[in-house]
């Protein structure tokens, strides 16, 4: 029999509707225990209780501790993470980006509360525990279940506010599948980056370009002494010319600045040599980042950041991923 230790974060999974106002409310309690079947020996703690937009980075490091103290214990075959489902995809690759490969790391949680008709929640907790109990799940780096599906934390994102289908990897698909009692593979995710973790994370924001978008939210950005930037640029990486100065500022002011698409799929390339476009861009010194969105880019840019601030560390970094074959 397996033993699985089971971390507990909060979120919609461990949320009730509330039948008189419909509002989804936290719960206090191990409801989740009745779920359980006997198929592995589970040990449950809870690390915190919040809906996963109120988490932090200091939130995500205790966790990671916490992670790191239990994989440590040669009696732990496997670990399952209960977390909201807006953020899941963030702490995920935080995750994966911090712990080295080995046994098995799961995330999962629920798009409706325990009481709502159809709850994902049971489904999804069982079929956690069995992917983080599989000979095949060791190895793969952090993983996320849902819907009978296993996908690679690197890819995985949330496209849907409310379908219990929502988790999806848009180009690579799932890399596994839960069948009967354990996950079965098809495939294995790219050879993992790994970085030392610090409590201490840079200050990393998002810029999302739109049409007929001007400098203002970078040159503000700016003055309030950000660490690192990062563009969520139009299609194959272009951005509109009134939006250059900016992003020559930043650079100009030793702030790194990562470029991912706006799209949900493709690469960001230096195809278009036009004012603002991706060829523009790279020569002013914007470091391409491919099969990224936008958070997990910002995750990655403060990982590096929070230890280094060589910036040849951190174009090679982006560079080298950009560069590799899936």
């Amino acid at each position: 029999m397996k033993r699985i230790k089971m971390l507990t974060t909060g979120g919609t999974i461990a949320m009730q509707s509330n039948p008189e106002t419909g509002v989804v409310e936290p719960i206090e309690g191990h409801h989740m225990t009745s779920w359980l079947d006997h198929s592995s020996s589970i040990d449950m703690e809870d690390v915190f209780n919040k809906p996963s937009p109120h988490l932090t980075f200091a939130d995500l490091h205790l966790l990671l501790t916490k992670v790191k103290a239990n994989l440590d214990d040669p009696q732990i075959d496997g670990i399952v993470i209960t977390h909201g489902t807006d953020t899941l995809e963030e702490t995920a690759y935080y995750l994966d980006l911090h712990l080295p490969l080995g046994k098995p790391v799961v995330l999962t949680g629920a798009m409706r509360s325990s009481n709502q008709i159809g709850s994902d929640g049971p489904t999804n907790l069982v079929n956690a525990i069995r992917t983080a109990g599989s000979p095949g799940a060791v190895g793969k780096g952090v993983l996320v279940v849902f819907q009978d599906e296993v996908h690679a934390a690197r890819y995985v994102t949330k496209t849907h506010t409310s379908s219990l289908s929502s988790f999806k990897s848009p180009e690579f698909g799932p890399i596994g599948y839960v069948e009967k009692h354990q996950a079965v593979f098809h495939y294995k995710p790219r050879q993992q980056e790994n970085y030392p973790a610090s409590a201490e994370m840079k200050s990393v924001y998002i810029v999302k370009a739109a049409i007929d978008m001007d400098s203002a939210m970078i040159d503000f950005l700016i003055t309030r002494g950000i660490c690192g930037l990062v563009i969520e640029a139009f299609g194959q990486g272009n951005v509109p010319p009134t939006l250059m100065p900016g992003i020559k500022r930043a650079i100009g002011a030793n702030i790194p600045v990562v470029l991912v698409s706006r799209c949900g799929s493709g690469r960001v390339q230096d195809t278009y040599g036009y004012e603002g476009g991706g060829h523009s861009l790279k020569a002013l010194g914007v470091m391409f980042c491919n099969r990224l969105n936008g958070p997990k880019a910002r995750i990655k840019l403060a990982s590096l950041l929070a230890v280094t601030t060589d910036a040849a560390v951190i174009r090679e970094a982006f560079e080298a991923e950009a560069s590799m074959p899936e």
